[in-house]
């Protein structure tokens, strides 16, 4: 397993955990994530102005990893991680 550690990333107050990608935006107004709540019609709207990198991953694989990691205890229930000492960037 890689030196990958996922932590919690929660940069408002209880985000829902059921969200989905409604959008994704890369343009002159930076880089947008548009995150729809699965229980209502609500929008999470995430902006990084300067981004460093982004990649889209397949959704089963990074399942299984989080699922590994929860079954191992090393990750909390969360809709949204960050990743410390990825080997990414």
């Amino acid at each position: 397993m890689s030196k990958d550690q996922y932590i919690k990333w929660e940069p408002i107050q209880n985000i829902p955990i059921g969200l989905y990608l409604k959008a994704l935006h890369h343009d002159n107004e930076g880089f947008r994530i548009l995150l729809k709540d699965a229980e209502s019609s609500r929008i999470l709207r995430i902006t990084f102005e300067l981004p460093l990198a982004y990649r889209n991953l397949d959704e089963g694989s990074l399942l299984m990893t989080l699922a590994k990691l929860r079954n191992q205890g090393m990750l909390t229930v969360s809709a949204m991680y960050l990743v410390n000492n990825s080997a990414w960037v």
